[in-house]
């Protein structure tokens, strides 16, 4: 589930940020540079299918958050 909706991000923030894509091709960047924001945008949407049924199993479980704490939404492993 988690790769195929990863992919279709991918796939759809391509086509939407295409001349994004080519200006900074043209400018002189890599592939990977170009599309960098994309990919990390796939991984992103892709992760969330699986955190989202490994918190349903309780492999891991939202950090708690208090006045000590400066992250928000990080994900914390159970044991360990």
């Amino acid at each position: 589930m988690g790769l195929s909706v990863g992919l279709n991000t991918f796939t759809e923030t391509l086509a939407t940020r295409r001349e994004r894509i080519d200006s900074l091709l043209a400018l002189g960047a890599t592939r990977w540079e170009a599309a960098r924001e994309a990919i990390q945008h796939a991984v992103r949407t892709g992760m969330i299918p699986m955190i989202n049924s490994m918190m349903v199993v309780g492999i891991i479980e939202p950090a708690r958050h208090d006045d000590r704490s400066a992250d928000r939404g990080n994900v914390t492993s159970r044991g360990g």
